[in-house]
């Protein structure tokens, strides 16, 4: 009780304390700033944290125009910029192995309405963090670059006039990197100065003077520029009550073609008191499909994750805005209570990235973001196929040819899944990049990342999708381990070595097959034989020091690519690249070199190169040779490399007086303890808990007493609950009784797609193999049947002349039927 005493009395003392000096400093985002000398302990390091409240006035247009605190020097010479702008995005850039490392997040905060923002760096990692939610993350190799510059707050120390409009408070600094839940635990706490860590502590609550105050080292104190006492304000006053809504998540892209799906919202409570009760609305288009109470006690500065009891079923909705609102009687702040996700529909397994995104060096910058979700196994999918293009933007695009890249960043790390060349000054496309080998990682939630190495301020428009195809052959399973990530390696340089790191490595025992797979472009000219673009060069991939595969790194082919009549050198061969075309990556059969469970070591040789005019390199007479180099060991095997726990919702079928639900282990794990759900029109009407297991690749059905009659026409969902259920992708399933009985099983509707519905009179039928073979007919509502024909492939064609309503059903070799309905207007 002291104890609990004592921690009271001293939130109290803290609370009031700010209270009474609470002030803060407003930049006005045209000249006003604040300067703090650099000292050893303030310079950026592998283990760094930078702290600050703000409240912008409004955004800058580009995410990197808006500086909270930076010590950038000019060019990639050092330091770090920590800024925000573009509709509220947070981000974070510090300087690596002679390049801008940035993380950047989604449009995560408002205008007029207080944001505690932090950037943590962990040996490698750097985090970004709003309310003490993490929105984003990069990785990065080698030792960062420091600056010796002066420390800017609210302008950019190396590039003058990224000014921030708005107010900042309580600037941190820290020589050591914060955790997520010190963050959350500290956000509204005044600290002394003295804290281990604490290399810089600017509270800001002088009120008036020029000078500002360092309570971490009162030797180094910050300056004002272009300000008076006039730019003191009210600083950050933590809510009483203040629950916020971070963002929707856990929307499976290509579940909900064929799915109803669980939509997520995180929230945090940023106010000083304990929340409860809260309402949560959810609508898609502007249409409320679902209101609920979190019944959950949120303690101040933590936060939860809330799932949606109702099922939202989204096919056939075209391009759904699906908007969350959360409200509570006691709640402080509006500002924070409502969060969008907007999603572009696709005809088939094909999940939109970007729609004309553009990208250049002015307001939309050369960076991109999209997060998505994808289900947590892909052993279905065959194919996996990257489609992007660009286009021209009103001003015309871009003259020259720009390096361009697309990356992930998943729980298991950051991934370049593939890189192109942009044409010189016109439009061209769509190039497609074969990524199968990533699709061990391209699972569950992903950041994707378009970048464009575009100078000008008309760049490009991109287009970007992810196909998904399934053959129906047997399932195979893979394993990605990373090699090279190197995104400048200097080549040629007396002084800088190119002797590449080497890989220790070990194949999986189930391993079948395995290759390395290589995207390796040179670029940089005017240097000694013309390196590194126009210089045809032999490498060598080796394996325990021993040759077994070279890399003739050239590609002659450039007259003949699809991106034709460009401007400038677009005809001349390349070092493994052309303008207007995507890289193709070099694939290695690594199959017979080494075994499963066999132990080896991978290098790669760069061939020997000295450029004579690269001596010390000058920067301004030529381009600096350098390579891009990633490169993945790719293993598959017929069986799986970890294990995995899914039970899936397979179908909904119906008997004269009962309901059927099949639900299916698709796992490697027997599974029990499972419940089973069954919705109508969004209520659940009967439950069953089982706890009798299913083996791996197993199945059980269960029955539910209730007259299919009583639910005609009617919205049915059922919903498989397990506790050690990796993937909720597949847990729920919906149908509709139409009022056609079957005593067969009807096969969930997954394996039966009919696009477009409704329809103008053609339509397309996707089956499974399992219904080759077996016929597709055409019913008049009236039970007429108008057209019948066997089941040749997995794809058919329909025309339907009439307009009206018609029930679709297929037939398989073995009897089972499934039936949809169809509109033709």
């Amino acid at each position: 009780m002291l104890r609990l005493l004592t921690l009271t009395l001293t939130f109290i003392f803290f609370t009031l304390l700010s209270q009474a000096q609470n002030f803060a400093l407003n930049f006005n985002g045209v000249n006003e700033y604040l300067t703090l000398p650099t000292t050893p302990e303030t310079t950026l390091s592998n283990t760094f944290t930078i702290e600050a409240w703000i409240l912008a006035n409004e955004w800058a247009s580009q995410s990197w125009q808006g500086s909270i605190v930076t010590n950038d020097s000019g060019g990639t010479n050092g330091g770090f910029a920590f800024r925000c702008g573009n509709d509220g995005r947070l981000s974070m850039a510090v300087s690596a192995s002679n390049n801008w490392v940035e993380a950047l997040s989604e449009p995560v905060m408002t205008v007029n309405k207080w944001h505690h923002v932090a950037a943590v760096i962990d040996l490698g990692t750097l985090t970004l963090y709003v309310d003490a939610i993490p929105v984003a993350s990069a990785s990065y190799q080698g030792d960062l670059s420091a600056s010796n510059g002066l420390i800017t707050i609210g302008e950019s120390t190396g590039f003058p006039g990224r000014l921030f409009n708005g107010i900042i408070d309580e600037v941190r600094i820290w020589n050591v990197a914060r955790s997520e839940a010190e963050l959350a635990s500290n956000v509204g706490t005044a600290f002394n100065g003295n804290e281990t860590g604490l290399t810089a502590y600017l509270p800001m609550n002088e009120g008036a003077g020029l000078q500002v105050g360092n309570l971490s080292d009162t030797a180094s104190t910050g300056s004002t520029i272009n300000m008076d006492d006039s730019n003191w304000v009210q600083g950050y006053q933590q809510a009483q009550f203040d629950i916020a809504i971070s963002n929707i998540s856990n929307i499976d892209r290509l579940a909900l073609k064929s799915r109803p799906i669980r939509p997520t919202v995180n929230l945090q409570n940023v106010g000083r008191e304990p929340m409860q009760e809260i309402t949560a609305t959810l609508t898609v288009n502007g249409t409320v499909l679902a209101t609920e109470i979190i019944e959950e006690v949120i303690m101040p500065q933590s936060g939860t994750t809330y799932i949606f009891e109702t099922p939202i079923d989204l096919q056939g909705i075209q391009n759904p805005e699906i908007s969350v609102s959360i409200a509570h009687p006691d709640d402080d702040n509006i500002n924070n209570d409502l969060a969008t996700k907007s999603i572009q529909s696709r005809e088939g397994l094909i999940v939109n990235l970007f729609d004309d995104e553009q990208h250049n060096f002015s307001a939309a910058g050369q960076r991109r973001l999209e997060s998505i979700t994808l289900p947590q196994d892909l052993s279905a999918y065959d194919e996996i196929r990257l489609i992007l293009d660009v286009n021209c933007p009103t001003t015309g695009c871009d003259p020259w040819d720009q390096p361009a890249n697309v990356k992930i960043s998943t729980s298991q790390g950051i991934f370049e899944l593939a890189r192109y060349i942009t044409p010189f000054g016109i439009g061209c496309g769509p190039w497609e990049v074969d990524i199968t080998d990533f699709k061990s990682v391209l699972t569950g939630d992903i950041i994707i990342e378009s970048f464009i190495q575009v100078w000008g301020a008309s760049g490009w428009l991109v287009d970007m999708d992810i196909s998904f195809i399934k053959n129906n052959e047997s399932n195979e399973y893979s394993l990605l381990t990373p090699l090279h990530r190197i995104d400048y390696q200097v080549y040629g340089d007396p002084g800088i070595s190119y002797d590449l790191e080497s890989f220790p490595l070990t194949v999986a025992n189930q391993t079948e097959t395995s290759h390395i797979r290589m995207v390796t472009t040179g670029h940089g000219q005017g240097n000694t034989s013309n390196a590194a673009e126009f210089f045809r060069r032999n490498h060598q991939l080796q394996i325990n020091n021993a040759n077994f595969a070279n890399h003739d790194l050239w590609k002659d082919d450039c007259p003949a690519n699809s991106c034709a009549n460009q401007f400038g050198t677009w005809l001349f061969p390349r070092a493994g690249w052309c303008p207007g075309q995507e890289v193709i990556p070099a694939i290695f059969n690594t199959t017979q070199a080494v075994s499963a469970g066999e132990d080896f070591t991978f290098d790669y040789v760069l061939q020997n190169y000295t450029n004579l005019m690269n001596t010390g390199y000058n920067g301004s007479s030529h381009t600096e040779p350098h390579y891009r180099i990633h490169s993945f060991f790719v293993e598959q095997s017929s069986s799986r490399y970890s294990s995995y726990n899914n039970l899936a919702v397979a179908n909904i079928g119906f008997t004269t007086d009962q309901v059927r639900v099949r639900i299916d282990n698709d796992g490697s794990e027997q599974l029990s303890n499972y419940e089973v759900r069954l919705f109508v029109e969004g209520e659940v009407v009967a439950s069953q808990i089982v706890n009798d297991p299913i083996t791996a690749g197993g199945t059980n059905s269960l029955l539910f007493d209730i007259d299919p009659n009583s639910i005609l026409d009617a919205s049915l969902v059922a919903e498989v609950i397990q506790i050690s259920d990796e993937n909720p992708g597949d847990n729920l399933l919906g149908t509709v009784f139409d009022g056609i009985v079957s005593t067969e099983e009807v096969i969930d509707e997954s394996a039966m797609r009919v696009f477009p519905n409704p329809s103008q009179g053609s339509i397309t039928l996707e089956t499974e193999e399992s219904f080759v073979g077996g016929t597709w007919s055409i019913q008049t509502a009236d039970g007429k049947t108008v057209n019948q024909h066997q089941i040749t492939g997995t794809k058919s064609q329909i025309a339907i002349e009439s307009k009206g309503i018609y029930l679709i059903q297929i037939e398989s070799p073995t009897g089972i039927k499934s039936i949809r309905r169809v509109v033709i207007q």
